[in-house]
């Protein structure tokens, strides 16, 4: 069908032209009910973040006594895509990474699992309150931030 046909019969049969339009106005009308609208859409991938602390530590031996035994027994979990870590002064955030579609229980649930593993690795009370909030934005936001205010890790000669 060619345009110019296309314009002949929207010409001829304007009645016909105007009762589609009304009726796609109508569908769109009853749809937009149903959409799901944010002021700002979390678009944000499923992770779930361990937050630890061992009070004394420098930012090496956090690296090597919290972080490392935490993201040694992150590696292997089904589904994730990434894992990524800081180590400052007396603390250490490990962020594990899941991908698109995963529940965030059940990646919270992974996770503990895997954390169990850790904890012989770890001083003891490091795990006391290690869980981040589900994450979100925000979150993640959030402890960047808290992570840049702290001391950066000094040279080692």
């Amino acid at each position: 069908m060619s345009l110019g046909r296309i314009v002949e019969f929207a010409v001829r049969r304007r009645g016909v032209v105007l009762a589609i339009w009304v009726a796609v106005f109508a569908v769109a009308l009853v749809s937009v009910k149903d959409l799901s609208i944010d002021a700002v859409p979390d678009v944000t991938n499923t992770q779930v973040s361990i937050l630890t602390s061992a009070q004394g530590l420098s930012p090496l031996e956090v690296e090597s006594y919290l972080t490392f035994p935490i993201e040694t027994a992150m590696n292997g979990m089904p589904r994730v895509d990434e894992i990524r870590s800081i180590s400052r002064t007396a603390v250490s955030a490990v962020t594990v990474v899941f991908q698109e579609g995963v529940d965030v229980w059940f990646a919270r649930q992974m996770v503990s699992e895997r954390l169990k593993l850790a904890e012989n690795d770890i001083p003891e009370g490091s795990l006391d309150g290690a869980w981040g909030r589900v994450a979100d934005q925000a979150a993640n936001a959030a402890v960047q931030g808290i992570l840049k205010l702290l001391p950066a890790p000094s040279a080692v000669n």
